[in-house]
């Protein structure tokens, strides 16, 4: 026995694949041991994660379930079995596992993280599950992921203006009123944008991910309204059993021929817990915007952040509420309008539906306030209120070929205010491809 037992072991890899020739020869090399090995759950346990690891979900079911029949308590036997039962539709094990795991702390953090990110997508391991695949389940200490979207669409107002007949000016003498035609520009336009973001964990309890993005919109129609994004983004993250503390920072660049280019970095740092099936996060967040040209626009952001994610039952899916508080400062003190106050609160679902097709939702509201008049020449100098309200959806349908959905967005907005010239509404809809590499 134990002669069998060693020849089982000796066709184990000692260092786990990390490229797909690597696992494949593995995997051949296990399979041809396969009848000697069918008592060595350990062996049993290896090849379904090779297997899992390779997407061949309905063997690793297979096998895997036969490790665990002669070894309950293997942990590692546990976790590949439930994502490769979530990976073959059946999303329940993973969820009702994650959940049992977080009140353990005796658990490597590397495992709790890996069945995490795929009991919830939007979890806090997201970016290496979702955005940089899963980090070889795990077991490799970095992974890097490409993403590429080009959709077509149209927006009702392209550069978010006001649909005016007339515009009161009130002077000494008494208001005065201007007709004028304030129609917002509408049209067909063009969105692309492409990414590329890299993960790296250090030790069990650190994740370090970084990337860099670009996106452009152009409109035949009204190309004065196009724009380009350029952003660099980072984040550090530590989990410890059921808490977790992460501290964010990015940098943007924004331009277009309608507005002035702008530079806007942002650090933020959260700390929060997890309570059953949810987790509470509380945090700070800092915003700078600094304009190319007209400084007395530049202004700096400071607030809180307040949140709950839920997963909502054993199906696929979750649902979040964010809630927010800050102050925007001018650097210029007779900015119009000067300091605001503003308030924000928002709720997003995602899951899935019959044929693995992602869906999200999400509804968010902003209230801005200012702190003194606007202008005198408005509404006698009245104290500028804006509410944005603004709702969205996106649905992910899988192609036949790995790595290609078909990406369907829509939105609306509505911005109130108490001075007609900042009131808006605008929808937009766009379709496209999308590509995961």
């Amino acid at each position: 026995m134990r002669a069998a037992a060693a020849a089982c072991g000796g066709v184990v890899p000692e260092v786990w694949p990390v490229t797909d020739r690597q696992r494949r020869e593995a995997i051949e090399r296990m399979a041809s041991r396969r009848a000697a090995c069918m008592d060595d759950a350990y062996f049993l346990s290896v090849y379904g994660a090779l297997l899992l690891d390779d997407g061949d979900t309905e063997q690793a079911v297979l096998w895997l379930e036969r490790s665990l029949l002669l070894e309950p308590d293997n942990l590692g036997a546990q976790a590949d079995f439930a994502i490769a039962l979530a990976m073959a539709g059946e999303p329940g094990p993973v969820r009702a596992l994650a959940a049992a795991w977080r009140s353990r702390s005796d658990l490597p953090a590397a495992l709790q993280a890996r069945l995490e990110a795929v009991a919830d997508p939007s979890s806090r391991y997201a970016l290496p599950a979702v955005r940089l695949g899963m980090l070889a389940a795990a077991r490799a200490r970095s992974a890097t992921q490409g993403e590429l979207s080009v959709l077509g669409g149209y927006e009702s107002n392209l550069d978010r203006s006001p649909r005016l007949t007339e515009l009161t000016i009130t002077v000494p003498g008494g208001p005065i009123v201007l007709p004028v035609e304030g129609r917002p520009r509408s049209g067909l336009t063009m969105l692309a944008s492409l990414s590329a973001q890299w993960a790296y964990a250090p030790g069990e309890p650190w994740v370090v991910r970084v990337g860099a993005s670009g996106s452009a919109r152009t409109s035949r129609a009204h190309p004065q309204t196009d724009w380009q994004q350029r952003e660099l983004a980072g984040s550090v993250h530590y989990g410890s059993g059921r808490w977790a503390a992460q501290l964010d920072g990015s940098a943007a660049w924004v331009s277009g021929p309608l507005g002035e280019p702008f530079r806007q970095t942002r650090l933020a740092m959260a700390a929060g817990r997890g309570i059953g099936a949810c987790r509470l996060r509380a945090g700070l967040e800092s915003e700078r915007r600094m304009h190319r040209d007209s400084r007395p626009l530049d202004a700096r952001y400071h607030g809180s952040v307040v949140g709950m994610h839920c997963g909502l039952g054993t199906a696929d899916w979750s649902g979040a509420l964010l809630l927010r508080r800050g102050d925007d400062v001018p650097d210029d003190p007779d900015r119009p309008g000067g300091r605001q106050r503003i308030d924000g609160a928002g709720l997003h679902l995602r899951g899935s539906l019959p044929g693995n097709v992602r869906v999200e939702a999400g509804w968010r509201v902003t209230k801005t306030r200012d702190a003194t008049g606007y202008s005198d020449l408005l509404d006698n100098g009245a104290i500028r209120d804006m509410r944005l309200r603004q709702l969205t959806a996106q649905a992910a349908l899988p192609l036949p070929i790995e790595g290609l959905d078909l990406l369907l967005q829509w939105q609306a907005a509505v911005q109130r205010s108490n001075l007609a010239l900042f009131r808006y509404r605008a929808e937009t809809a766009y379709a496209g491809l999308r590509y995961l590499w």
